[in-house]
């Protein structure tokens, strides 16, 4: 069978477990758009996703173990020898479900969002099963090679990891594997350890964020009944995802207490704050959570918490009714790494607050709709708030005019675009 006969595109996302997240809005967006040209898509997800997702969009539950799913750091010969465990099982698991479908079926296999197992497992498969199709693997982290030296990367046993397999992977398909990353500072890194093609993809954002008009949405959607979210009050400053140390979540409750003393202001603050569905404090309460309900209980309707998962729907809904959008990120990966929240943020013209030397400020930048403070300083992060506060209209007229640019590369179709072509396959695959 040539690739001209195949109309399918698998989707690997080992990570997706639940409603919400970076992995079920990024796979939907991508899914959508693929079948919007008519291609066939399935998708392969970790065995604890959540029942009704399966059966509502045909999801497969695959994978034992998922891309969040880290070591548990019981020391490094014991991390490592349950690493290479964990990508035995992933590799049977991927064997089982590929002859399933079967994969002779499918030109294109993308599978993003991926951990260190998993390029291990996709080697061990190599080896033994040949893919008659395209592979695309999508990183969104670096170690940051660069600060490595040449030596660690061949000998270290962790640092070897991704330089290794990722040229053994290619040596076994060619130009049929295409390594995708989501930013140029992260492609930049992998091209010091991987000399073949490296492609940047831009971020899907969901198209759900654009699917209605703010104020039919504030005058119908459940959400805003639910929490009775209501326009007065100043200035709406509003977090969202997870409640996860990486991502600030500690920093908020004394940024509140700050911001609500400040007389010069009149604000409230929006905090979706649901347990971690992912990570090392996978399903644990954040330190701040219990704060934030103290916080909540003694300001009224200035402090609401949203501590639920939310549709498509209601995020998106949630997010454009919000003035400002926080991302106090505290995690050091993110001065390569991108935000979701961030790009669906600038995509409607929300201005944001961002820690410096990141990606997020960098492409800040650029449109001036916001501002930077220094990464968990909570007296920077308080005044850029204010700062942004005073400044308002100055700041969203910046992001308006940066937006339209933006959306029209960071959305679904332009990265199905640039997949297809990438593989060679745009002229199959015509809308």
């Amino acid at each position: 069978m040539n690739l001209a006969s195949r109309k399918k595109v698998l989707i690997i996302d080992s990570g997706m477990r639940n409603l919400g997240g970076h992995n079920f809005s990024y796979t939907r967006a991508v899914q959508a758009a693929l079948e919007k040209r008519g291609i066939s898509v399935t998708v392969f997800a970790n065995k604890h996703l959540a029942s009704g997702l399966a059966e509502a969009f045909g999801y497969r539950p695959v994978f034992s173990f998922g891309a969040y799913d880290y070591p548990a750091g019981n020391g490094p010969l014991r991390d490592l020898i349950y690493l290479y465990s964990q990508s035995v099982i992933y590799s049977d698991e991927l064997e089982r479900a590929l002859k399933q479908i079967p994969i002779e079926d499918y030109a294109l296999v993308f599978c993003h969002t991926v951990n260190d197992f998993e390029l291990i497992g996709w080697n061990r498969y190599l080896w033994r099963h040949k893919l008659p199709g395209h592979l695309t693997i999508l990183l969104r982290q670096t170690p940051r090679f660069y600060s490595c030296s040449r030596l660690k990367l061949l000998v270290h046993p962790y640092w070897r990891i991704k330089p290794y397999y990722l040229n053994a992977i290619h040596a076994k398909l060619g130009n049929r594997f295409v390594l995708l990353t989501d930013s140029e500072p992260l492609s930049e890194d992998y091209a010091r350890v991987y000399r073949h093609r490296i492609v940047t993809l831009p971020i899907p954002i969901n198209g759900f964020i654009f699917s209605a008009d703010s104020d039919v949405a504030i005058s119908h959607d459940t959400i805003h009944m639910r929490y009775g979210l209501t326009r007065g009050g100043g200035i709406c400053i509003g977090y969202m995802g997870d409640a996860r140390a990486a991502k600030g979540f500690l920093l908020l409750p004394e940024l509140i207490r700050r911001v609500l003393a400040d007389t010069s202001v009149e604000a409230k603050f929006i905090i979706q704050c649901p347990n971690s569905a992912s990570g090392y404090d996978n399903g644990q309460p954040a330190n701040g959570v219990a704060e934030l309900r103290g916080l909540a209980q003694q300001a009224g309707d200035r402090v609401i918490l949203i501590p639920e998962r939310l549709s498509e729907r209601d995020y998106a809904d949630l997010l454009r009714y919000l003035d400002i959008v926080l991302i106090p990120y505290l995690d050091a990966k993110y001065a390569e790494a991108t935000s979701g929240i961030f790009a669906e943020a600038l995509a409607l013209s929300k201005p944001v607050v961002v820690p410096s030397n990141t990606w997020m400020a960098r492409e800040l930048s650029r449109s001036g709709g916001g501002v930077e403070f220094r990464s968990g300083n909570i007296d920077d992060l308080t005044a850029k708030v204010l700062q942004l506060i005073h400044g308002y209209e100055e700041y969203a007229s910046k992001a308006q005019r940066f937006s339209s640019g933006w959306k029209r590369f960071h959305n679904p179709h332009s990265l199905v675009d640039i997949l297809l072509r990438a593989n060679q396959l745009d002229s199959i695959y015509r809308p």
